[in-house]
């Protein structure tokens, strides 16, 4: 993919000599974002490339040349392979009535890193007696592949008022095995006082707080946590963690 949208650039010599313009990486990552969130190039350069603005006409010629060529050449990439299969679901009712008799229960792990067009195939494929889903918004990662974390927020908002449809309820996996109660109470601690709506997307409450499991033996043992200034280095002067941040 990277491949072709350098091709496009070239193709429409754009950027040549400019040590601003953006490299390929960036143009895929940019063409891929308008994509997924099914929005035009210079929206999302205007929200998010704001340093780019005076590329955005020419940023989006690229992604339409980036489109012409692997028409051209009959190829997909990641985000066509997605869009595609849902195109198809839509457009073949013979096809999802095929999909949805065979498999009895559709199960989506890491649901908070799931995108738009992901959202939509798994709302196509599966029903509302069989949809189960894991995920954790404290743990999305996946931004970069377009993931939609307001997807997961909204259904849990859904589920936790009462408004979701069909026979959904939600499960709290919120009690901890593994880690020794000091540790736990720590976390809370800390995400409680640092976790918002507007900071992290949720509010650290009674339902996210995790809850002791009580396996490990119950003795006080203190936590020590150790801050790292990241104007500091943390290494010696042989590459070597320095015992002192270990």
């Amino acid at each position: 993919a990277t491949g072709l949208v350098k091709e496009a650039r070239e193709r429409l010599a754009l950027g040549k000599g400019d040590k601003a313009f953006p490299k390929r990486d960036t143009l895929l990552e940019i063409v891929s974002k308008a994509r997924n969130k099914e929005r035009d190039v210079d929206q999302v350069v205007a929200a998010e490339y704001i340093h780019l603005l005076p590329y955005a006409e020419d940023l989006s010629r690229i992604a339409g040349e980036y489109a012409a060529l692997k028409k051209a050449h009959a190829l997909l990439d990641y985000d066509d392979l997605l869009f595609e299969l849902e195109r198809l679901l839509v457009a073949e009712p013979q096809v999802l009535a095929q999909v949805t008799a065979r498999w009895r229960h559709v199960m989506v792990d890491e649901y908070q890193d799931t995108s738009l067009v992901q959202e939509e195939i798994i709302r196509r494929v599966s029903r509302e007696d069989s949809l189960f889903m894991v995920g954790d918004v404290k743990q999305s990662i996946y931004r970069f592949r377009q993931a939609a974390p307001e997807v997961f927020l909204a259904r849990k908002d859904r589920l936790v008022e009462g408004t979701e449809s069909g026979p959904s309820r939600l499960i709290a996996l919120n009690r901890n095995f593994r880690s020794a109660e000091p540790i736990v109470d720590t976390v809370n601690y800390l995400f409680s006082r640092l976790m918002s709506r507007e900071l992290g997307e949720i509010d650290y409450d009674t339902v996210e707080r995790l809850n002791y499991g009580g396996l490990l033996p119950g003795e006080e043992h203190p936590v020590q946590m150790v801050l790292l200034d990241k104007e500091e280095s943390w290494e010696t002067e042989d590459g070597q963690p320095d015992p002192g941040y270990v």
